[in-house]
């Protein structure tokens, strides 16, 4: 097979081009996200208050998801009508009453796409549900999946030290 000077000459061509452009669009993403923190924070102090702020709300999720697993786990396997009507109540309030604005109304929106009704039948309904809820605000923040297996579950959540 015999390469004709053209073709390397247009396969370089292209090789630079699409170099350069990447180089290009890397540089304007570092310009554009240093411009963006400077105008966003006017301060150090304003850029620290909001790395706190962030760190705050990413420890009230984790305890949050804690709470949330470890409550399913523990939901009974066979609950009355009655304890389904209470679990029904409380994701409710729960989703109107969380102290993060965005977190609650997100949770809201994803208890209207998945409703709680439908998972409240057992604690092994429950905790699947929930789990796929979580995998959902996960995926939102970019962050891993979590493997939605059972044992799994009741394993790292079915543990809470107050009764068996």
């Amino acid at each position: 097979m015999k390469i004709k000077p053209l073709a390397v000459l247009i396969s370089i061509i292209i090789f630079v081009f699409t170099v350069s452009c990447c180089y290009s669009f890397l540089h304007l993403q570092n310009l554009n996200s240093a411009s963006t923190r400077s105008l966003r924070f006017s301060s150090q102090a304003e850029e620290e208050e909001a790395i706190k702020e962030a760190e705050a709300r990413a420890k009230l999720g984790r305890s949050t998801w804690y709470f949330l697993h470890t409550l399913a786990a523990k939901y009974p396997k066979h609950p009355s009508h009655e304890e389904q009507n209470n679990a029904i109540k409380f994701f409710e309030s729960f989703s109107r009453l969380y102290p993060c604005e965005i977190c609650s109304e997100h949770f809201q929106t994803l208890r209207k796409k998945k409703p709680v009704q439908n998972a409240v039948g057992s604690n092994t309904e429950l905790s699947l549900w929930l789990c796929s809820l979580h995998n959902d605000v996960n995926e939102k923040l970019g962050k891993k999946s979590y493997e939605c297996l059972l044992d799994k579950l009741k394993k790292d959540y079915g543990e809470c030290g107050c009764f068996d």
